[in-house]
């Protein structure tokens, strides 16, 4: 929540002194101006322009609103870790977050889900990878579920729709419960490796071999 400060000139002199209250708190008092930046609690600072000239009682009211409710530092003192801000935005690796969570890591995975030490989750880079680590052998599985409403995984390129696979009545006018779609806003390939074998054209031709069925 916002805090208010205020400052007064108690004294003049070489220097000027002042004093400060933070809320109806205690006053602190004779604190010397020294025309650099000075603290006075919970990180607020307050820099005069110049140690002598104030009128004896000049008055300023500040009112400070926390940018961060929690931060930590790394290793180095100066690199901060984790931030909170007081909006609830968590930043990791940031200290500006601008949604919910936000993790920003230099290289390596940026999030990790394991269970018994076998990697299940991972985000990595651009990529995400489901199931087993590389380095452990078992089953891997991916399961996209939902109690009611639409369920479908949809790919886009530059925010324009490239294909969708998923529940048939979510996607295909007239599919009966339980039937799976796969559905393209263009022609739909089949390949081995990066060439082409099959493809359903928009038309719904099927070519075998041609690119022209």
């Amino acid at each position: 929540t916002a805090q208010t400060y205020t400052v007064v000139i108690d004294a003049t002199g070489t220097p000027d002194t002042f004093k400060w209250q933070k809320g109806a708190g205690t006053w602190t008092t004779g604190v010397a101006i020294t025309g650099s930046a000075q603290t006075l609690t919970d990180g607020v600072t307050i820099t005069f322009g110049a140690t002598t000239g104030h009128t004896l009682s000049d008055q300023w009211v500040i009112t400070a609103t926390p940018i961060n409710i929690f931060s930590t530092l790394a290793a180095d003192g100066t690199t901060r870790g984790l931030t909170v801000l007081n909006n609830g935005n968590v930043g990791i690796g940031t200290t500006s977050p601008d949604s919910g969570l936000q993790v920003n890591v230099a290289s390596g995975n940026i999030f990790t889900a394991a269970v018994g030490g076998i990697n299940v989750f991972r985000i990595l880079g651009t990529s995400i990878v489901f199931g087993n680590d590389i380095a452990h052998a078992g089953t891997a599985t991916m399961s996209l579920s939902n109690t009611s409403g639409p369920t479908y995984i949809q790919w886009k390129q530059a925010n324009v729709v490239q294909g969708n696979i998923g529940d048939g009545p979510d996607l295909v006018t007239g599919a009966a419960t339980n039937d799976f779609a796969i559905t393209t806003p263009a022609n739909l390939l089949f390949g081995i490796g990066t060439a082409e074998k099959m493809r359903l054209t928009s038309s719904g031709n099927v070519g075998i071999g041609t690119t022209a069925p």
